[in-house]
Formats: C-alpha cells, sequence, structure tokens
C-alpha cells in the first residue's frame, strides 16, 4: 500500500540535488549536509534542529552558523550523503517533528515570487526569474529582446528536453492547476550550490502515486565540473541539469515514491539520452565503478547517480524504450519489477542474467575495452579489480569485500611465468543467490566468458582452463544474484596444475666431512616433465656448515644437472657432530613441483691432518716432528690422526708415508673415507 503525504509536506519527497563541487577536486558532494548529519548522530543537536539546518544548507545557506557554512567546509573527499539523502530522511521522520519544524520547512520550500517570467518557444515552460537580488540571472541580452540569453538558453534546453521523453512516449507530468500563475509547468531561478532540483508539490490527477512539480535551475551554473559540452561547460551543465531535473518531474507522474537509486540512475541516464555530447555523468562512473560490490539498488552517496549505467546497458544492449516500460509499470508496481517483466516478455530474458551480463560490459570499460559493448567504453573509468594474483597456489581466500544484491567482485588471476591449467574454485553463501563465471582475456581488449556450474546447494564450483599460459588475465567474477539482499562474502582459490617434473638426487656417496675442510657434494638435478624449465637448488642444513643460498639453473625437457655444494664445518668441529644437509630442487614454473633429497653430514677423522686444521699441509709434517722427537703436544683431535698408514699404531712409518703423499705423489692415507 502507498501513502500519499498532503500539501507541502509532500514537497519533501524525493528531491533530487546535485552538489556543486569544489574547485581543487571537481567532483565533491558539499559536505555541509553530512556534517549536520554527524552532528546529529553524536547527540551534538536533537532532530528538529537537524532538520533546519539541513533545509537552511539547502534554501537559505547564508542562514546556517559559520561551523557549517560552506565556506568554512574541507571539500577534498567524496561525500558519500547528500541532500537527498536529508531529504528523504525528513519525510521518514516527519510524524515525529515539531509543528513549528514542519511548518518551517513548508514554508522555506514553497514557491517563490519573481518579477518576470518567460514562456519556452515550445510553449509548454514558464520561465520565472529576477534581474537583480540574490537569486538572479544574469540581464545579459546580446539579442536585444529584452529576456537574458540565460533565460532563453534554459527554455530552449527544456524544450529539446520535453521533445525528447514525448518522442519516447512519455507522459507529460501532472498539470499544477494555476500554481505558478497558470497551468504552465514552472521553472525557478536561485542562487545555490547545487545544479538544482525538482519538487514533487501535490497530488496528480490519476488512479496512482503521481505528482505534480515544479524545477528549481541554478542562476548562474558557474563553478561546477567541467564536462564534454563543445558550448562549453557552463552551458553543458545547464543541459544536462535541465534533462536530470525534468527527467525528475516525469518519474513523479508516474510514481513519486519510487526509490532514489531508481530515479536519480534513471535521470542521469537521460542526460545521456537528450545531450549526449556533454558527459557530465562521466563525473559519477568512478563512484560505480570503484564499488562493483554495492548493491546497484544502493540508495547512498553518489553510487546511485553512477548506477546510470544499468539504464544505459539496457538501452544499448536491449532497447531505449526498456527504459519507459519500466516506468509505465512503475505506476502499478515498481521499477525494479518492472525492468524484469518488460525483459522476460519482451526479450525473453530473466533481469538476474540481465544483470549478470551487465557486470561483463563493466568490465569492458576503459583500458579493458574490447569496443564490442558500452559505445563510449573508452572513455570510463576501468572497473575496480577487487584483488590480483600473480603467484600461486591461492589459498581460499574470502572475497575482497561483501556482495550486495545485485553486486559483483572481480579478482583476476594473471599467469606470469606459470605453464599449465588454472583451477579455479568458488563457494558462495548458500542462503544467497549466485552466479559465478571467468573473463578469459586473450589480450587486454580480447575476451570470453566461461560460466561456472554451481552446486545447487552449496552454491559452490570449480572450473579448469587449459593453458592458462595463453591468456593475458583470467578474472573470477561473483555475482549475487539475490536482489535487496545484504551483502555477504564468497570464498575462492586458485591452483596451477602443470606438467612440470622433477626429481634429485645426492651422488656423494658418503657423508663424511672433516672439521675445518671442505666436502663438495654433488647434486643431480633431471627435468623429468616434457617441457623446459628453471630449477632452483635451495640448499641449507641444522648447523650452519652450508649458507643457505639458491643455485638456479635451466634445464632441457628430459635432461638433467649436476650442482656441486660445497659443506664446510668450522674448524674445530668434535668428531662425531652431525648435522642435516637439504637440497630442495624447485621448479620456477610451479613452486608446489620440487623434489627434496637429505644426508646426514657427520665430522670424520681426517688421518694426517695432525693439527686439526680441515688440510693435510707442512703444518701437519711440523706438528708431527714436534710429538715425536721433541715432546710436543699430541695430534688432535687424537693420536690416530697421525696413524696416516692405518696400523693403528703411530710411529715413524707414518710420517714416512706423509711425507711421501705429500712430497712424493705417494699414496693417500686408506682409511680416510675419501
Amino acid at each position: 500500500m502507498q501513502i500519499r503525504l498532503v500539501g507541502l509536506t509532500a514537497c519533501i519527497i524525493c528531491l533530487s540535488f546535485i552538489s556543486l563541487q569544489a574547485a581543487n577536486n571537481p567532483f565533491v558532494e558539499n559536505s555541509v549536509l553530512s556534517n549536520i548529519e554527524n552532528d546529529y548522530a553524536n547527540g551534538k543537536i536533537s532532530l528538529d534542529e537537524k532538520v533546519i539546518l539541513q533545509i537552511n544548507s539547502i534554501k537559505l545557506p547564508h542562514k546556517l552558523p559559520l561551523k557549517y557554512s560552506s565556506s568554512t567546509q574541507v571539500k577534498t573527499e567524496r561525500e558519500l550523503r547528500g541532500a537527498t539523502l536529508a531529504l528523504i530522511q525528513m519525510r521518514a521522520d516527519w510524524d515525529i517533528l515539531d509543528q513549528s519544524t514542519k511548518y518551517y520547512v513548508t514554508t522555506v520550500l514553497a514557491r517563490t515570487s519573481t518579477s518576470f517570467s518567460y514562456v519556452s518557444p515550445g510553449g509548454y515552460f514558464r520561465m520565472h526569474y529576477d534581474t537583480i537580488g540574490v537569486d538572479s540571472v544574469s540581464p545579459e541580452d546580446l539579442d536585444f529582446d529584452s529576456i537574458p540569453d540565460f533565460v532563453e538558453r534554459c527554455a530552449a534546453y527544456c524544450d529539446t528536453a520535453l521533445a525528447k521523453y514525448l518522442e519516447m512516449g512519455f507522459m507529460y507530468p501532472p498539470n499544477d492547476g494555476v500554481a505558478g500563475g497558470d497551468s504552465l509547468y514552472d521553472i525557478y531561478f536561485q542562487e545555490m550550490t547545487y545544479y538544482g532540483y525538482a519538487v514533487p508539490e501535490g497530488f496528480g490527477s490519476n488512479p496512482w502515486n503521481d505528482y505534480y512539480s515544479y524545477l528549481v535551475l541554478n542562476n548562474d551554473f558557474l563553478g561546477f565540473p567541467s564536462n564534454t559540452d563543445p558550448e562549453g561547460s557552463v552551458i553543458g551543465a545547464a543541459k544536462v541539469t535541465v534533462a536530470h531535473e525534468f527527467q525528475h518531474a516525469i518519474q513523479f507522474g508516474y510514481d513519486a515514491n519510487e526509490d532514489i537509486w531508481a530515479m536519480e540512475s534513471g535521470a542521469v541516464f537521460m542526460e545521456e539520452v537528450v545531450f549526449d555530447t556533454v558527459n557530465d555523468n562521466y563525473g559519477y562512473i568512478d563512484d560505480f565503478m570503484d564499488f562493483p560490490h554495492t548493491s546497484l539498488m544502493d540508495n547512498a552517496g553518489l553510487h546511485k547517480y553512477g548506477a546510470f549505467l544499468w539504464p544505459l546497458y539496457l538501452a544499448q544492449k536491449f532497447d531505449t524504450l526498456l527504459y519507459l516500460s519500466a516506468w509505465e509499470g512503475a505506476r502499478y508496481d515498481d521499477v525494479f519489477t518492472a525492468y524484469a517483466d518488460t525483459l522476460l516478455y519482451n526479450f525473453g530474458w530473466d533481469i538476474d542474467s540481465a544483470y549478470v551480463d551487465f557486470t561483463y560490459w563493466l568490465f569492458n570499460t576503459g583500458i579493458h575495452n574490447d569496443g564490442l559493448h558500452f559505445s563510449e567504453a573508452s572513455a570510463y573509468s576501468p572497473l575496480a579489480i577487487g584483488a590480483t594474483h600473480i603467484t600461486y597456489p591461492v589459498a581460499l581466500t574470502n572475497s575482497p569485500a561483501s556482495i550486495g544484491g545485485y553486486g559483483s567482485s572481480f579478482i583476476t588471476f594473471y599467469p606470469g611465468t606459470n605453464i599449465g591449467k588454472l583451477k579455479l574454485t568458488f563457494n558462495g553463501s548458500n542462503t544467497r543467490g549466485w552466479t559465478a563465471y571467468v573473463i578469459k582475456s586473450s589480450t587486454q581488449n580480447t575476451h570470453e566468458i566461461e560460466f561456472i556450474t554451481l552446486d545447487s546447494v552449496g552454491k559452490s564450483g570449480e572450473l579448469i582452463i587449459e593453458n592458462f599460459e595463453n591468456y593475458y588475465s583470467v578474472t573470477l567474477v561473483g555475482v549475487n544474484t539475490d536482489e535487496f539482499s545484504s551483502g555477504v562474502l564468497f570464498t575462492y582459490s586458485a591452483d596451477i596444475i602443470l606438467p612440470y617434473e622433477v626429481s634429485s638426487s645426492i651422488l656423494t656417496p658418503d657423508s663424511a666431512i672433516y672439521s675445518g675442510g671442505v666436502r663438495t657434494f654433488d647434486i643431480l638435478i633431471r627435468n623429468d616433465a616434457v617441457i623446459d624449465d628453471i630449477f632452483n637448488l635451495i640448499y641449507w642444513d641444522d648447523q650452519g656448515w652450508l649458507t643457505m643460498d639458491t643455485f638456479a639453473l635451466a634445464i632441457a625437457a628430459g635432461d638433467s644437472a649436476v650442482v656441486s655444494i660445497d659443506v664446510t664445518p668450522p674448524q674445530g668441529t668434535p668428531l662425531g657432530e652431525n648435522s642435516l644437509l637439504s637440497f630442495k630442487s624447485e621448479s620456477w614454473g610451479d613452486s608446489t613441483v620440487f623434489d627434496t633429497q637429505t644426508r646426514i653430514g657427520e665430522i670424520s677423522l681426517y688421518r694426517g691432518d695432525i693439527d686439526f686444521s680441515g688440510v693435510i699441509n707442512i703444518s701437519d709434517i711440523v706438528a708431527f716432528v714436534n710429538y715425536s722427537f721433541n715432546s710436543g703436544p699430541p695430534p688432535k683431535p687424537e693420536v690416530l690422526a697421525a696413524d696416516f698408514n692405518c696400523t693403528d699404531i703411530v710411529n715413524l712409518s707414518d710420517m714416512v708415508a706423509l711425507i711421501a703423499y705429500m712430497f712424493e705423489g705417494g699414496d693417500y692415507s686408506p682409511c680416510n673415507p675419501y
């Protein structure tokens, strides 16, 4: 059941405001209203005080206290709340406002009287204006017809908008009787920090929720964001404001209580239809593209303006008149349901499928534009990718944000140096409807899609993409098709299934190592795969005898290579001490493909190394002589270090054998392990 508000109190229904932007950030909404809202939320002002302050910020900014004056506000960030939401909240709170507050609101929002008026050339609009005073328009009159050129231009833009709307099949807005002096549609000018607004003033005569209305336009359109109008940004701002606000007037004739997102997305869309070259709407695209997870039907902030991409998609994919059909259906239902009915009955599409297709159109913008979707896609800001991955596997991970009903999230996977199959998994909350698909991009601007079959109960599924290395990227898209539902997460994972293989072995036959000496271990790495690969040999040990390091080498398919790694225990490491030596051969193509070999290296007696230095040299002969003939210190680490000929007795024959080995090419000690 729909409930109407009577009289001037209805003028706080669904007013449409677009804020004047700060020069240093041209797409910033006025921060005054949100600061007032914040003070109310923090208990600093009462509800009635909040309403009066917000009404003043819209109509009488000179009456605001200094702390809320627009000149004191910092306008360097985008606002998420604007005047529209403030006025809608006033309507929601209307019954609990003081009578004096209600009277003040209706008084301030009432029509103004002006000294002059002008009827548009088409004969439908009456432009009310002054040439002196705070709300005056520029008196410039270059054609000397006694009508300010600014007023004539705005009247011409109104005629253009009306002609386009009638051509499309829209109804005239409901007649206001003699309000404003006659039955013509009334337009007023105001000095304000907004482009303009439409006021649904009272009941229409139809058996649905229609309202007659009037428009208020900015009196000079100076200081607004730049646009692409060939005649200049000021004229462009005036054009799109007329198209936008008069669309609201027409919307009020169908259903003045429609959701704000439907009204604002439609009004911005009609800017594009009526004055295509202006492109003021580009300023809102970021607020939609940066938050794809936000519900299409979200009423907060600037997102609802950027949502014009939805009716634009419907027009370019199906038919421009689909938007008209939605508002015709809104007389008896709501715009969303009317969209759904029209898509199904006229085009055979269910609205869930259309929204999923819409998300694919969103991807095909900016740097991803393939030239096959939005006609102006190359000029749009690119869609925000929630997460990117270049290394694998990707463990089970939550989506970058909670996905609202008719929201989506995009996760892109780049192959990098990976070769093989990409395995993706998707698991959505089973309390929602989900669609999941992937966008396979062979280049940055060439795409194809493939859907993931989801279990009807668990909402989970997986997809394997062959030859991942042949793609520029693969993007996973999760879409919450449970309209108007609150946001929930989905989870996903990714892995590479590769044809890579590796095996390894330690060629060195034993584990003996000499204290202070160097023992070389030879590691054989075999590429058992059918493709060439690069392998890392990563080596380390428990005792620090190896300096942990990585050695990379390329090995052709089916081939092998040997890497020699030196192990050097510190001098003086006791006999029998051991350390676990580890050698990991790892594929570059997939770090999950590896082979690890271990060996327990043990300190062994090095016969002939009498001074326990790790090498046999002249100092060992000197030590032997001192021990044998000069009562010098015994051999280290034990006497048998001098038993070079392995008789288990240290005598002169050991010295002779040692000298022969060192200087005469004699035999190496047969007891030494290497």
